[in-house]
């Protein structure tokens, strides 16, 4: 059998297959033949054994050729291999020789950069020692004391001596290992160097200080040249604000704190004390004010000389070697001082009494001195600030306080004058309520008096006259309180009432008021509140106007209806005269449309008589048939009208048919009838005695329009 056919063979047999599994487990094929019988397992391997050795035997047979060949190339390749290892022995042996070789070169040269190194580091330090020898003798050589009387000289030696010293402060922290001060040949000159530098620190912050208060600009950027060669002008800059902030906090506490322990200590005091406590606020805030304009004042020096000075060895700008964050030291302080004082009037307002209400009451004295020290901060010097008129905010609380006080007191003159004026019930005590021409003055001159207190202040200004157009509601509120509105406050045909006399007196007081209103708005130191008040004025003549409005429509009624019934009741009338009539219509028209206008156009009286007018010349069977008649216009004006125009002699008027004047029957028509039926009764009584006239004097007919008269009067 063929190798491949004894591989099927052992694939095929179960017992075999076993064996040629890739997952081969040794210990479960152990188990696999042991369930088999002896005979049996012995006959199987030993079967399988020969198989194998003849599989082997055919394989080594028929392939002994090739396996020779295959065996003298191995040992050919084996004889090249050995070659290639002797020849990579010999290449490791050369590459470890010239290792040694680099190696050796490497120590010596690192060996030499780090003697090179250290004869650098030996050369630069006795290159800065020889520097801080020949620097210290030129420092030595300049001498300050003796220089000082000749003060263009003094300041060049001061900024060539700092120089000096700003070169060997470079020259000291550029030795990052601290081998200078271990050289004993400089010792000497480095505690001299120390002594020098402390000195020249000294010398000119006294210089600067002193300079400072009188403001010399040459002495000051001199000072600033050092301090710049010095390295401290950041910490100059901001030292300087916080000790000017600091020097402010101080003189408050100077000058407040013994009057806030005074006030709390304090009991009732006098007017004369009030007085000398009030001076001393005001003396204290103009020191306050007088200290922060000062440090204001020579902090922008500074920054002025900052911007115009350069460096002399960088020409750099001074301001530019500033830190960005303290370039804005004037505004800084300025902020600082806005905080202070708002922190000063919190507390007085809030831990004081007297002097609170001191302040309070003195405030536009106060603030006006804050204002005139603003006007000197707004200077041109003081750029960098925000707002001059932002150290107002802090005094808000008292603004705030002020103006409720002068709206107080501005409300107190009101009510005073208007006194027990929600209890008035009567007439009688209406009238003795409304407030005199005096009172009217008092008032007056309160209102000018806060306004010349203010006027200083166009803000102030403002805040107080909202404050007076309150007040002026308020007078005019209570004014409405005292009007009438009882039904004979409008009556036009009996005697003067005392409602209307009521009436006028407040019309009259309120025309006073308004008057010397104008007269104060007139005044050009009050121009900028002239708008602000002109409202107020067209109040009070709008509140004189809505008093009269009730008499004026019930005045232009009665005269309307008066008129009508007037040209009713002449007779007799041709149609020239009832021509002219209309054109009188026409004129009453135009007298009345201006007022009838201004209230709306509602006065019924003023549609009856522009209704009647379009009646005047019709025929009078036009005139029964109008739609008019009882709709707009009143049924016995017409029949007055046709009576007086369309009838004959013998159909006396109404008037005279009860032997009454014109007058006297006017005056009873406007007072004493009620309504339209009384007025038709007295009409058809006329009629019903022409009717019998007629028939007592035998007559065949009646006059032409008296059927129309007996149907309107039956409508």
């Amino acid at each position: 059998m063929k190798v491949n056919q004894y591989f099927n063979h052992f694939k095929q047999d179960p017992f075999y297959s076993e064996f040629l599994s890739e997952n081969f487990d040794l210990q479960k094929t152990i188990s696999l033949i042991k369930t088999m019988p002896y005979n049996e397992q012995i006959t199987k391997l030993a079967s399988g054994i020969e198989c194998i050795k003849s599989s082997i035997k055919q394989l080594t047979s028929n392939n002994c050729e090739k396996i020779f060949q295959r065996t003298i190339k191995l040992d050919e390749l084996y004889d090249e291999l050995r070659i290639v290892l002797i020849q990579s022995q010999n290449l490791m042996r050369t590459l470890k020789l010239m290792r040694t070789k680099f190696t050796q070169t490497q120590d010596d040269l690192d060996c030499k950069i780090q003697l090179l190194s250290r004869l650098q580091k030996t050369c630069d330090l006795l290159r800065k020692m020889t520097r801080i020898m020949h620097l210290m003798e030129r420092i030595n050589a300049i001498d300050l004391n003796k220089d000082e009387r000749d003060q263009l000289v003094f300041l060049k030696e001061l900024i060539k001596l700092s120089q000096h010293i700003n070169e060997m402060d470079a020259l000291i922290q550029s030795d990052q290992e601290n081998k200078l001060s271990q050289l004993q040949a400089i010792r000497k000159d480095l505690e001299e160097y120390r002594l020098k530098r402390s000195s020249l620190c000294e010398k000119v912050d006294g210089l600067f200080q002193n300079n400072l208060q009188i403001l010399d600009l040459n002495i000051i950027g001199t000072c600033l040249q050092v301090y710049s060669n010095l390295n401290t002008l950041n910490t100059l800059l901001g030292n300087f604000v916080e000790e000017k902030s600091t020097w402010i906090k101080q003189s408050i506490s100077n000058l407040f704190d013994n009057l806030i322990e005074n006030d709390m200590q304090s009991n009732i005091s006098s007017t004369r004390q009030n007085n000398l406590l009030r001076n001393s606020i005001r003396n204290n805030f103009k020191i306050l004010l007088e200290n922060s304009y000062i440090g204001l004042n020579q902090i922008a020096t500074i920054i002025k000389i900052l911007k115009r000075c350069r460096d002399n060895q960088t020409q750099t700008i001074l301001i530019e070697m500033i830190e960005p964050s303290k370039r804005n030291s004037l505004g800084d302080f300025w902020q600082n001082l806005v905080t202070i004082f708002s922190k000063l009037f919190e507390r007085l307002f809030k831990e004081t009494t007297m002097v609170k209400k001191l302040i309070e009451s003195d405030y536009p004295k106060i603030l006006q001195i804050f204002l005139e020290y603003g006007k000197k901060f707004s200077h041109e010097d003081f750029e960098a600030l925000i707002e001059e008129r932002s150290l107002r905010s802090s005094m808000k609380l008292f603004e705030n306080a002020y103006l409720s006080n002068s709206l107080s007191i501005l409300f107190e003159s009101v009510n005073h004058i208007f006194h027990n004026v929600d209890g008035v019930v009567s007439k009688a005590k209406k009238t003795d309520t409304i407030p005199s021409e005096k009172d009217v003055d008092s008032l007056i001159k309160e209102i000018n008096q806060q306004i010349l207190f203010a006027n200083f202040d166009i803000d102030l200004l403002r805040s107080i006259s909202r404050n007076v157009v309150k007040t002026i509601n308020l007078f005019l509120f209570k004014c409405e309180q005292l009007v009438s509105s009882e039904s004979d406050s409008t009556q036009v045909i009996d005697k003067f009432t005392n409602s209307q006399r009521n009436n006028c007196k407040i019309c009259h007081i309120l025309n006073y008021f308004g008057d010397k209103i104008k007269k104060l708005v007139q005044n050009e130191s009050f121009s900028s509140i002239r708008i602000t008040l002109n409202d107020s004025i067209k109040s009070i003549d709008n509140q004189m106007l809505h008093i009269f409005e009730p008499l004026i429509l019930s005045m232009t009624s009665f005269v309307i209806e008066f008129f009508l019934l007037q040209n009713c009741l002449v007779r007799p009338i041709d149609l020239s005269g009832r021509t002219k009539i209309s054109n009188d219509f026409k004129q009453f028209e135009l007298i009345f449309e201006p007022i009838c206008q201004r209230f709306g156009d509602h006065s019924r009286s003023f549609q009856i008589m522009k209704a009647f007018q379009t009646l005047l010349l019709l025929p009078p069977e036009s005139i029964c048939q109008s739609e008019l008649i009882e709709d707009s216009i009143p049924k016995y004006l017409i029949i007055h009208f046709l009576v007086s125009n369309y009838t004959c002699e013998e159909m006396r008027s109404p008037h005279h048919f009860q032997e009454w004047s014109i007058n006297r029957y006017s005056k009873w028509i406007f007072q004493q009838s009620s309504n339209d039926s009384d007025r038709i009764t007295i009409i058809r009584k006329s009629l019903k005695n022409y009717v019998e006239y007629v028939k007592r004097s035998q007559k065949t007919s009646f006059f032409q329009i008296y059927p129309l008269l007996n149907k309107i009067m039956e409508k």
